[in-house]
């Protein structure tokens, strides 16, 4: 299985579908250009990956977008997923963090000390003219995947399992590599017979077996994703569709930039000028920044 990219794949016989995706580059890009402590990059890295999975999952007409709300240190984890302008072409995604910058995160802190108290939101929006479809959920003890999981338990009566695996490689003569490994499996919508679909009643076993398959693998440098699903849920009876690919892209640009600001008074446009005149905006997502100056 090629970097940066997503595995759709159905269970002929179990009425299950599910999502294979492996990230590593586009994860650099997205973190390169902040100096984010690695427990925040890890987090962000986390929910990277949750939105490349639900948005490939998603019959997606334009952006997906995955916020993470915490009273804790980190304040917000934000991601935005557009899917492919053509078809079979490449899904684009972007991430930033907005954390308490004064905190020390050396130490090995887990989640829940990170996030608090807090929602896990979805928005999907569809385009111009339609309504934006939004969902949330409180933030389970500050696991992601598990809020995720409860999001579409709650929202839509699904049993849905995620399965993240990501590392950082520290290699002495290059820089350090990201490597991310997430699995989403779930029940097909209006499914009137549950005997036949994930295995309810052995559900924690069932979790407990693919978290520890995910990171086996996610180990590997090369992944066979067939002889990867094969094993992980002893069956041949599975359809795998054609890789998608996924790669790093921001939406900002001056002209937006430029009719956000107009929509300011000259009271508030002046407060935000320098000297010169010149108003600096600059792209959370990206870092990306602009020098503006508004003519009115």
């Amino acid at each position: 299985m090629f970097m940066d990219s997503m595995l759709a794949f159905q269970f002929d016989k179990k009425n299950v579908r599910g999502r294979l995706a492996r990230v590593g580059p586009m994860l650099e890009d997205i973190l390169k250009n902040h100096n984010y402590p690695n427990r925040i990059a890890l987090l962000l890295a986390e929910v990277t990956l949750l939105t490349a999975l639900i948005g490939e999952m998603i019959k997606l007409r334009w952006r997906l977008s995955l916020q993470i709300r915490g009273e804790g240190p980190v304040k917000l984890l934000a991601t935005d997923y557009f899917a492919p302008i053509k078809k079979n072409g490449v899904a684009r995604l972007r991430a930033y963090a907005d954390y308490d910058k004064t905190r020390d995160f050396s130490g090995q802190k887990i989640s829940s000390d990170l996030i608090g108290k807090g929602f896990f939101s979805l928005i999907i929006d569809q385009g111009r003219n339609m309504e934006p479809y939004k969902g949330i959920t409180p933030i389970v003890k500050g696991d992601l995947a598990r809020s995720a999981e409860t999001y579409f338990f709650q929202s839509e009566q699904i049993l849905t399992l995620f399965s993240l695996n990501i590392t950082k490689n520290h290699q002495s003569d290059k820089e350090p590599s990201w490597n991310a490994l997430g699995l989403m499996v779930q029940e097909l919508p209006n499914v009137k017979e549950k005997k036949q679909t994930l295995e309810r009643k052995n559900w924690k076993d069932f979790s407990n077996r693919i978290t520890e398959k995910v990171r086996i693998y996610s180990n590997q440098e090369k992944i066979d994703e067939y002889q990867f699903l094969n094993d992980l849920f002893n069956s041949m009876d599975i359809t795998v569709y054609t890789p998608k690919k996924i790669k790093f892209g921001c939406s900002c640009r001056e002209d937006k930039l430029l009719s956000t600001l107009k929509g300011h008074s000259r009271k508030e446009l002046e407060v935000m000028q320098d000297s010169k005149g010149i108003i600096q905006a600059d792209c959370q997502f990206c870092g990306k920044i602009y020098r503006l100056k508004i003519d009115r």
